[in-house]
This record gives structure tokens, sequence and C-alpha cells, in this order.
């Protein structure tokens, strides 16, 4: 599967599971964390780390909730991209 890489915005949704990659967020949660006051934007970009499956995503209590996708090597590898930047 062909994956565009992702812009520095995605990777920053992407960081905010650097220190603790077990860790589960909502995308209001997301959008607080980064910053953006787009809900629109936050879920677009959770969409795409999903469908290059970089994160998982499960729905509940009327919420998706994001978590990283520790089995894949794209996710393992964008992590280690973020150490060294």
């Amino acid at each position: 599967m062909k994956t565009d890489p992702l812009t520095s915005e995605e990777l920053k949704v992407l960081e905010l599971f650097r220190g603790n990659p077990f860790l589960s967020f909502n995308i209001s949660e997301i959008a607080k964390k980064t910053r953006k006051s787009s809900y629109r934007w936050v879920f677009g970009a959770v969409k795409k780390l999903n469908k290059f499956g970089i994160f998982d995503m499960e729905s509940r209590g009327g919420s998706n909730f994001c978590s990283l996708n520790l089995g894949s090597s794209l996710a393992l590898t964008y992590l280690a991209l973020l150490e060294h930047l």
C-alpha cells in the first residue's frame, strides 16, 4: 500500500503517543492537546493515521477513541523518527 508522508501537523497528533504508546485519546482531547480548533481537521488526520494502520479507532459512548497500533511497523517507524527530531 502506497502512503503519502505525514505532514508536520499530523506528526504532532502522533507525537501525543510518544511518551506513552498505550494511551488512548478521543478526538476532542487530541484537538485540545495539539491546539487545533477544528474538530474536522483532527478527525481527518486521525482517519488518515487509521487508514495507514498507525492508529486503531474505537467508538465508545458516542466518542471515537484513538490508540497507537503497536503492531504496525509504520507506526513504530514514525515514532522512531519523532525521537530524532
